[in-house]
């Protein structure tokens, strides 16, 4: 049985010496998934964005509202066409980064193959985690915890049927939810103290949090004894 202070060290021993350039891999994944996006739709919004909190509202209520919608729009349609296919690939640059230092390319790999597959498969699972969270609450989250491991089975298989990557990440958190959840809220202090810091530090606890649950996928992968020929050397602790 896996322990969450077991995967954070092995997370540290990994980015040792590697921090930096995984923080500005991570920096520029975030960027290019569309977070700009999101400062431009915080910028217009009508209600309480920074135009109509410094404007005095001498801009068009109307025209800012299109504007807001156009926004939201876009950003929606990058982000399936574009940000989810960067979020894969920066998954597959954390799960090589185990073993080597991989080039920032990666981030920009599965636009070159399987580019359809992975849209479709990001898209379904966005969806059905927003209609299991807008039927059932709890429901809904124990499924988010269920396809936790869908971006890591996507990054090493992108080939692979959506029925099929849905099924293996069910099997990789049967039994393992519940611990996920504790791992991941035992980031909280860091997050928060991330907030504290004018919400920047909450960037550099990033590389941390993504590689401790890229080793979890890896020791759930051995262990349930998927592709072991494939799997990259775990660091002894």
């Amino acid at each position: 049985m896996w322990t969450s202070d077991e995967m954070k060290q092995r997370a540290k021993q990994t980015l040792q010496g590697k921090y930096w350039p995984i923080l500005g891999v991570s920096i520029l994944g975030g960027i290019l998934q569309g977070s700009f996006f999101t400062l431009l739709t915080d910028i217009y919004d009508p209600q309480d964005g920074i135009l109509v909190l410094f404007s005095n509202f001498a801009m068009d209520l109307h025209a800012l509202i299109r504007i807001w919608i156009t926004m939201v729009i876009l950003s929606w349609i990058y982000s399936i066409f574009v940000g989810h296919t960067i979020w894969i690939g920066l998954t597959k640059y954390f799960l090589e980064s185990v073993q080597r230092t991989p080039s920032v390319s990666l981030l920009f790999d599965f636009f070159k193959s399987s580019y359809g597959n992975v849209i479709k498969i990001t898209f379904l699972y966005q969806l059905k985690i927003a209609l299991w969270l807008l039927c059932f609450v709890v429901p809904g989250i124990i499924k988010i915890y269920e396809y936790r491991m869908v971006p890591f089975i996507l990054a090493e298989n992108p080939d692979m049927k959506s029925s099929e990557v849905f099924e293996r990440s069910a099997q990789l958190t049967k039994n393992n939810k519940w611990n996920i959840f504790i791992l991941e809220l035992s980031f909280l202090g860091w997050i928060l103290l991330g907030v504290l810091c004018c919400g920047i530090g909450v960037v550099f606890v990033g590389p941390y949090v993504d590689m401790t649950m890229t080793h979890l996928y890896l020791h759930l992968k051995e262990a349930h004894g998927i592709d072991q020929a494939q799997l990259p050397p775990i660091p002894e602790l």
